[in-house]
């Protein structure tokens, strides 16, 4: 990290928390290896009725990111003069007449450290665990995978008197959480015990010319008693149940009524590129997953495209999960081996850390004709177009940084709408 970076985010930490002690918002921290923004995004909108409420653009969730969200304040990127002016609007803040009385904060610390630094910043009313998968992301800048769970579960010792832990009860290595930190905790998942629960989930279908194509899914949510229909357009995957189960869970810490939240939540747009439905090209359908991804996120989409009513093929398009560190070539290879032993008819594998992905699968007895390893995204839309038909239906999924939307881009139907649909559409990205 440069100097100049150093001292803007010193700068940016010093001024928010000046903010904090000047307004005294209350915060939710949402924490976790995987769906986070989901998570936060899904408490904004449950909660946005009923309290004056501000969450982190996109997923900036670092110790940059966080300071600029208590700010008010939007990231400059590479413009040192943008920069400058953050600094200046932010002392600015502190003679505002308003803030937001919640600020919803998703928290994430790519190294060690980082961590260290955002829980001196902020002490949650709220904390929500998301995850902790056996293998999490950014594990390659950590010790350790237990180093990097303690790391998000340290800001649980940072709740306020009185505050709530919001906890995914579905999570194996969650289940003594609650003993070790002595909080009281409001469950969320599928468990029979989790004290928001949500069951009977199915995808929803419509015929177009004789194909079954996916619109979205549905499911009921239970609690306290009482049952509520919900259903969200557009996307697909269990992945998406589990943000709007927390979103709920908070809001009934605050006494939010449930059927408030269940009338806001129908309104919700998740996120781009997390299981979005996309028309393709050739009358197919394309499952967009391209934010990012890590092995328990991976596994949950091609589960998802595996258990989907098709009457064409199902292609997995999968890029390198990075930062994986030493477990990255043993992870790529047990979803190489997944991809077979679930019946998907083709897999393409990008990037060279993807290449075990292709040889397990292979290995496993996937036909070798239907596995292809290939460089870079920009080469999938040449190899795959051919290959497709009215019916089939795409999963493409990688890591940021294997730009994963580009394939998306060029396989979609209506690429006018790309920059309406996909991630990564602004100049920033363009540029990279």
């Amino acid at each position: 990290m440069s100097f100049i970076k150093r001292i803007v985010i010193a700068v940016l930490i010093f001024e928010a928390q000046l903010v904090l002690r000047r307004f005294k918002p209350h915060i939710i921290a949402v924490v976790g290896s995987v769906g986070k923004t989901s998570t936060k995004d899904a408490i904004y909108t449950a909660l946005n009725t009923t309290h004056r409420i501000r969450k982190n653009e996109k997923s900036l969730n670092s110790i940059i990111g966080v300071p600029l969200t208590i700010l008010g304040l939007e990231s400059a990127w590479s413009s040192p003069l943008g920069w400058l002016k953050n600094l200046v609007r932010g002392l600015l803040v502190l003679g505002s007449r308003q803030y937001p009385q919640w600020l919803v904060l998703e928290v994430g610390a790519d190294r060690q450290g980082e961590m260290d630094v955002l829980c001196r910043l902020i002490s949650p009313d709220v904390v929500v665990l998301t995850s902790l998968p056996e293998i999490p992301v950014h594990l390659e800048n950590f010790a350790s995978p237990e180093a990097l769970r303690e790391d998000d579960l340290s800001i649980i010792k940072k709740l306020r008197q009185g505050g709530m832990l919001i906890l995914n009860s579905d999570e194996p290595l969650a289940a003594d959480v609650p003993t070790q930190f002595k909080v009281p905790v409001i469950t969320y998942g599928t468990n029979a015990h989790a004290q928001v629960r949500f069951e009977t989930v199915q995808t929803n279908y419509v015929e177009e010319d004789g194909c079954p194509v996916p619109i979205g899914i549905s499911c009921k949510i239970s609690s306290g008693g009482n049952t509520v229909p919900v259903s969200l357009q557009g996307v697909l995957g269990v992945t998406h149940l589990y943000p709007l189960a927390a979103a709920i869970a908070v809001g009934l810490s605050q006494q939010v009524p449930l059927l408030t939240m269940v009338t806001a939540l129908r309104a919700h747009e998740p996120p781009h590129g997390r299981m979005n439905i996309i028309h393709g090209i050739q009358g197919t359908i394309i499952i967009d997953d391209t934010y990012n991804a890590s092995p328990v996120a991976t596994d949950r989409a091609i589960e998802t495209l595996a258990e989907l009513r098709v009457s064409g093929k199902r292609i997995a398009v999968l890029g390198e999960m990075r930062e994986l560190g030493s477990f990255s070539e043993d992870e790529h290879r047990r979803i190489g081996e997944k991809v077979a032993a679930l019946g998907i008819t083709y897999l393409f594998a990008i990037g060279p850390q993807a290449a075990p992905m292709a040889d397990a699968a292979r290995a496993a007895g996937m036909d070798p004709e239907r596995v292809m390893s290939i460089p870079v995204s920009t080469d999938v839309a040449p190899l795959l177009s051919p290959l497709l038909a009215p019916g089939d239906v795409l999963l493409v999924k990688g890591s940021q940084g294997v730009r994963a939307e580009r394939a998306v881009a060029a396989l979609m139907r209506d690429t006018e709408h790309r920059k309406e649909l996909l991630v990564r559409q602004d100049a920033v990205w363009e540029n990279r």
